[in-house]
């Protein structure tokens, strides 16, 4: 546990408190105890409260994705919920809660604007394109907006449907799973079944996520 003490333009002093929850997470992310502390001091000593609620919403949130994945072993669904949900909630605070009809630009946005480009290479390399998909005989390959809608409707698919059980990672990435969703790819598509090869870990994905995260968060911290 952190004792931040700030004091006020009034001569009042404010003490926050940072959690060893939220050390313990990003501790364990970056591999350096200290490196986390002063990440979260520095969010914490800020006058502008946004990159606050950010870090300790980063640390809760996918917190419980990891939960989610010990009780439910394999569900990556479960996990993957968790992280869109964090990417949405993270934007909101930034948007200081205006509401968004389409959330689903949110998440492509955060795919396009917030994951390193060596990540994004990545992405595009161990996920592909089925054999088994239609669109394959038109050589029609995935982007990031496609790879970031697939994201988006595993988690819509678990809100409304309560489908948890139709998407799998890989376990090591000369291992192909393939995943079938029904889905629109894009907007003026009709919803019909669409096959992924995965070659990505779950491990992998996390990373990539919570660094992404990190790199919003980061941008909300320079304005």
């Amino acid at each position: 546990m952190e004792i931040i003490e700030k004091y006020t333009s009034e001569g009042f002093v404010e003490v926050s408190v940072i959690s060893e929850e939220y050390i313990k997470f990003f501790s364990e992310f970056f591999g350096d105890r200290e490196q986390a502390i002063k990440l979260l001091r520095t969010c914490y000593e800020m006058d502008n409260v946004i990159p606050r609620r950010i870090i300790n919403n980063i640390s809760r949130l996918i917190s419980l994705g990891d939960e989610m994945i010990s009780i439910k072993p394999g569900r990556h669904v479960l996990a993957i919920f968790y992280w869109i949900v964090c990417i949405e909630a993270t934007s909101h605070i930034a948007n200081h809660g205006a509401k968004v009809r389409d959330k689903i630009k949110i998440i492509r946005r955060f795919f396009a604007e917030c994951i390193d480009e060596a990540d994004q290479a990545f992405l595009l390399e161990h996920i592909e394109r089925s054999l088994s998909d239609e669109r394959a005989q038109n050589s029609s390959g995935l982007n990031l907006d496609i790879i970031a809608t697939i994201f988006y409707n595993i988690r819509h698919d678990f809100v409304h449907e309560g489908n948890y059980s139709n998407f799998h990672f890989s376990q090591k990435n000369d291992e192909r799973i393939i995943n079938s969703l029904t889905m629109k790819e894009h907007g003026k598509d009709k919803e019909e079944e669409r096959s992924y090869y995965v070659l990505i870990t779950y491990e992998q994905m996390r990373k990539i996520i919570i660094k992404g995260l990190l790199n919003f968060l980061k941008k909300q911290m320079q304005t």
